[in-house]
This record gives structure tokens, sequence and C-alpha cells, in this order.
């Protein structure tokens, strides 16, 4: 994995050295959207996510693209295991680098780009040192997630500067890390649960304007994942030389939002 994040930052440098500057798009956006996470049968966290995004692009047949994102806001959690908690608070880090080729000629009158990349997803969930309703521990939880995205961007271009941009993706978890903060239980250690199966879809729509100076766009997403069993993991001893492992269990982030951006 480390080969193909310096392979794309090397192509991207030496790229970005010789392009012309009228390729290049700098973008800033907003966006709101309601998250679901759940590991099915067991527990729910669903609530109201709101972030900033930001993407620089380079486009000539070739297309390169670092973008990242932070969104934060709170969540309620359900179970009917250990019961309900209302106002956790919840944000995600996420920064990709893409690389594609535009395919000429255009079918349909669409621009057509094919990509893939690499993918970077952090996602903190604090419910550390908090009682659910019925009396059970929380605690703070951090997901690490590098994935490999492949996908394909579709541009339509229309009278008066308007077009309208489809994007398709899916991923393959490369590697993920559950890190799981109980170490101030009684009985229990801090503990971390490797992740190596896993998927995940991306749709997005947008509609752009472009003026002299900026282009405005907007328009609604999807992001999904689906995280499978992780291996097992020491977390708690029922006394100094007995150990109990433990398992993160599959579970699935669905994300449907809507986004604002302007590019430069």
């Amino acid at each position: 994995m480390k080969r193909i994040i310096a392979l794309l930052v090397m192509l991207l440098i030496s790229t970005v050295s010789y392009a012309d500057n009228s390729k290049h798009d700098f973008s800033i956006g907003t966006e709101v959207s309601s998250i679901t996470y759940k590991e099915p049968e067991l527990m729910k966290n669903k609530g109201i996510m709101k972030g900033i995004t930001g993407s620089y692009t380079y486009r000539n047949r070739l297309l390169l693209k670092a973008e990242g994102r932070y969104a934060f806001g709170e969540v309620d959690y359900s179970s009917p295991i250990s019961g309900t908690m209302d106002d956790i608070k919840d944000y995600i880090i996420e920064g990709r680098g893409l690389v594609g080729y535009g395919i000429s000629p255009k079918p349909f009158g669409f621009e057509v780009s094919p990509y893939t990349g690499i993918g970077y997803r952090y996602l903190n969930n604090d419910m550390g040192h908090r009682f659910t309703s019925v009396g059970h521990f929380g605690y703070e939880r951090e997901s690490m997630q590098w994935y490999l995205p492949l996908g394909l961007e579709l541009i339509k271009s229309f009278k008066n500067n308007w077009s309208v941009v489809i994007t398709g993706e899916v991923n393959t978890l490369l590697r993920g890390r559950q890190k799981n903060h109980v170490g101030y239980i009684p009985g229990y250690v801090d503990f971390t649960n490797k992740q190596r199966n896993g998927f995940g879809q991306r749709v997005s729509l947008e509609l752009k304007k472009e003026t002299p100076k900026i282009t405005y766009s907007i328009g609604p997403f999807l992001r999904h994942s689906d995280i499978r069993q992780s291996e097992t993991a020491v977390g708690a001893y029922i006394i100094p030389t007995i150990p109990i492992e433990f398992i993160e269990p599959r579970n699935q982030s669905t994300e449907v939002g809507v986004q604002f951006k302007v590019t430069f």
C-alpha cells in the first residue's frame, strides 16, 4: 500500500509541474447529511452531520484529484441489549488521492473518466465516561480505514454554461482498525481489532453553473460501507493470566446528504 501511495504522489507532482494553469481547479464547499451506523441486531447510531470539503483537480484527458473533508455532529445510540444514549459527539476526517483518464470520443456527448486511487477515512464516536439508559458503560471508539476506490465520472454540458456531473464508485477495504478505549472500565484494557474485508459504494449528482470567475454546484450524494467481522483482540482479563477476546461485529454505515461547492 505504501508503494501505491508513493506512486500516486509522484505522478501528481510530476504532472502538476508541467501542467497548463488553466486546467487547475480549486473547490471549497459545505455539506449536511443524515448518517446511520449499525451493527445488525446489536446496535444503531443515527444523527445529523455537517461538514466542510476541499479539493484540487487537474484535468487534461489525464485526471488528477486530491480531496478531503471534515464532518461533525451528534448521534443517538440505541441497542436492544444495552439501552440508549443521546447526543454523542461524532466526527469524520477523510482524504483521497485519485487518478483517471478521459475517454475519447465522448459517448452520447458525455465526458467519461474512469478513475482509481487511495482513500483514508477516520471516524471518532465518543461515548466515553457516560452511561446508557440501563447503566452500561459507554466508551470512545476510533475507526480507521484505508480503501481502494474504483469509479466513473460522467459530465454532460448544456447551453448557457450549465452542466451535470454524475459519479458512481465502489470501494474495497484494504486495511482497517477499530480502536476501543475501554481501559477506564474495571477489568478491561484498551484494544484494537484489525479489519480486512469490506466494501462500499458512492453515488453523487452535481448541477453546475459556470460564471467567468467562479463555478457553483449543488447536488445530493449517497455513501455506504459494509465492513465484515474483524479479527479478535484481547480486551479484558478474568484474572491477570486469563484473557478474554473480543471481535468488532459486521457493521454498516450509510450517509445521505447534499453538498454545495464553489470552484475557482
